[in-house]
């Protein structure tokens, strides 16, 4: 067996060889998931530690290992969020004896998309996906006739148009009751900052948003929004720059997100105005920022829709032939100081 380096861990996780060292060797400064996705991706590649320092006889993989596979893009799809899923993927899979293959995508290829190097159609039992893969990605990733399960799904799919089994959280009733939450408290110049189209979820935190505001007989003003169409994502910089440039300013906001909602409070920030005594901002997913700053937001319960999802790829390997389903995972709204003042 060749050998491993922490190097080449590290080159694989975009992450330094200095992260990598103080995971394998169980010392501070590396978050959980960082360190759980670092130890598997050490074991899977046969990286040798002492047997005491991981509690196991040897990091070897045999040909009797039950491995499944975990297809993601790099970059966004490796940050708080999605590693709080991957945590909950990987305590399920544990209880069954199975692990976790994690093959990360180039983000440069998702136009010209291309399967992970180190992903083995041979061994993987199946798969699941997370972030943003296109109808035509997922078309592809069908071929290798292996169970799929999806965490969230493309924007145009629905329960009766199921592509594959998908998980997901539910996104559109939390969205309209903040909008109307917002409305009880006195706003009528409420915007929307987000992706409406690159995913399923965003598509219905978008739509939630507008129900909320039609109930009421509200028009949405478009010069109060900054919405992002297909599948590009809505960057910081994006945000920023379309904050700083409204003419015509909102007395509130819901956001897609909340990496969305710290982003919109930094511009508002700057622009001289104060969360919530000059406008109010929601998110959604309950970030551990969101709870620093008093942020309204949903609680997505992360690492139960990981959870979740490898229980029903599970399912879906013991029973092939079961019509596909589609599972949501209940969210709660938590309603903090950042929408709390009244006009």
């Amino acid at each position: 067996m060749k050998k491993i380096t922490q190097q080449e861990i590290a080159d694989i996780l975009g992450v330094s060889r200095l992260t990598v060292s103080k995971a394998l060797n169980g010392a501070p400064g590396v978050r959980q998931e960082m360190r759980q996705l670092i130890m598997q991706k050490a074991k899977e590649l046969g990286y040798h530690k002492q047997a005491q320092q991981w509690g196991e006889a040897e990091l070897s993989v045999t040909p009797e290992s039950k491995w499944v596979s975990l297809f993601a893009f790099e970059g966004g799809e490796m940050g708080t969020f999605w590693g709080q899923v991957i945590n909950g993927i990987i305590s399920e899979l544990v209880k069954h004896g199975v692990d976790l293959h994690i093959c990360l995508i180039p983000s440069f290829t998702k136009d010209n998309f291309k399967l992970p190097l180190n992903f083995n159609p041979t061994v993987s039992q199946g798969i699941i996906t997370i972030g943003k893969f296109t109808e035509a990605h997922i078309q592809k990733i069908k071929s290798f006739d292996l169970p799929i399960v999806s965490i969230d799904t493309v924007a145009s799919a629905n329960d009766y148009r199921l592509l594959v089994d998908t998980v997901m959280m539910c996104n559109e009733q939390p969205v309209t009751e903040i909008t109307a939450h917002l409305i009880r408290a006195g706003h009528r110049k409420i915007g929307y900052v987000g992706e409406t189209a690159s995913c399923r979820s965003f598509r219905e935190r978008w739509l939630g948003f507008k129900r909320g505001m039609e109930r009421s007989n509200l028009p949405i003003n478009a010069s109060f929004c900054c919405v992002k169409q297909g599948m590009e994502a809505m960057t910081s910089e994006m945000i920023q720059s379309e904050i700083a440039e409204m003419t015509s300013l909102p007395t509130a906001l819901v956001c897609a997100n909340d990496f969305t909602a710290l982003n919109v409070i930094q511009a508002f920030h700057k622009r001289g105005l104060r969360v919530p005594q000059d406008i109010a901002v929601s998110g959604f997913d309950n970030a551990y920022e969101s709870n620093l700053l008093n942020i309204t937001t949903v609680d997505s319960y992360k690492v139960e829709l990981g959870e979740r999802a490898a229980a029903e790829l599970l399912t879906r390997i013991d029973h092939p032939n079961h019509p596909l389903a589609s599972v949501r995972m209940a969210t709660k709204v938590i309603l903090r100081e950042s929408t709390n003042k009244r006009l």
